[in-house]
């Protein structure tokens, strides 16, 4: 079964090994107390289980069933929380997953420019990294600097060409 990064731990808080995450979708009701979860840093994979789950100023905070202190939840700072995709929460009409649009060709003013190798979270929006004949590019994964999305098509089309200079 396919698995999809949802979020990431950021930090420890407090001393009973609670972690802060950052949820992508800014949701965090496709986690739940007693699911298995794989967090992932790189090559690195571990198993986990969520004990408990709250908010702290607005931000959730997950207790692991393997994290017990502050310091173990520092080492895990930055891993990635995956789960199943069919306990995402449900798309809407034109909606679809980030990890849908890794590996779509990039169009600019009809012409084929490169293809998306990853999707990075940025601060005021989504990074999509584009592999191009020029390197690599970052674009914001904006309305004004993507204009379509079309996942069955697998294509993705630039509003503005100056982008990728």
């Amino acid at each position: 079964m396919e698995n999809l990064a949802t979020g990431v731990i950021r930090t420890s808080h407090g001393i009973k090994g609670y972690v802060k995450v950052h949820m992508f979708s800014e949701e965090i009701s496709h986690v739940s107390i007693g699911q298995e979860i794989l967090l992932k840093k790189g090559v690195l994979e571990k198993t986990a289980v969520i004990e408990d789950i709250s908010q702290s100023g607005g931000e959730p905070l997950i207790k692991f069933d393997f994290i017990r202190n502050p310091e173990d939840g520092r080492q895990y700072s930055g891993w990635e929380i995956w789960i199943p995709r069919n306990l995402c929460s449900p798309l809407q009409e034109g909606e679809y997953y980030q990890a849908d649009i890794i590996g779509c060709e990039v169009f600019s003013e009809g012409s084929l420019v490169g293809s998306v190798v990853s999707v990075i979270d940025g601060a005021q929006a989504p990074l999509i990294e584009i592999s191009t004949s020029d390197g690599i590019r970052l674009v914001p994964f904006m309305s004004q600097y993507v204009s379509e999305v079309n996942i069955e098509a697998r294509k993705l089309t630039l509003a503005v060409s100056w982008i990728l200079e």
